[in-house]
């Protein structure tokens, strides 16, 4: 049998028993917290999805930059959510591609309809 005191009022216990039967004090010990690794972003595979999408989309003038922008902001919006709590997620370098690609293809979008404007 395993004897132990009281933490409270030293009484000795006997037993797994972690309630003490003279002043009442409980001091169950508290669980240990289990590690939960960190998850990838999916707002930054969805950026990254978006602005690969947008790469043929150039040709098309309006769709590129459309697709382009939208995976440049929500590129934008994961890598500040993720900033913000590292612990939970991560994919910084996804987010930060998929901004770099909707970026370039902005800019694409933007020269070639800018070019089919000048031409008409």
């Amino acid at each position: 049998m395993t004897e132990r005191n009281c933490p409270n009022c030293g009484a000795t216990l006997v037993g797994q028993t972690y309630t003490c039967q003279y002043c009442g004090t409980d001091w169950t010990p508290a669980k240990a917290k289990t590690y939960t690794p960190p998850q990838d972003s999916r707002i930054a595979r969805l950026a990254f999805a978006v602005s690969m999408l947008s790469l043929p989309a150039v040709a098309l003038s309006w769709a590129g930059l459309f697709a382009g922008l939208t995976g440049a902001c929500i590129g934008r919006y994961a890598i500040k959510r993720i900033r913000c709590d590292p612990a939970t997620f991560v994919g910084e370098g996804i987010a930060l591609a998929a901004m770099i690609i909707g970026t370039i293809t902005t800019s694409g979008g933007l020269v070639s309809l800018i070019t089919k404007l000048v031409q008409a």
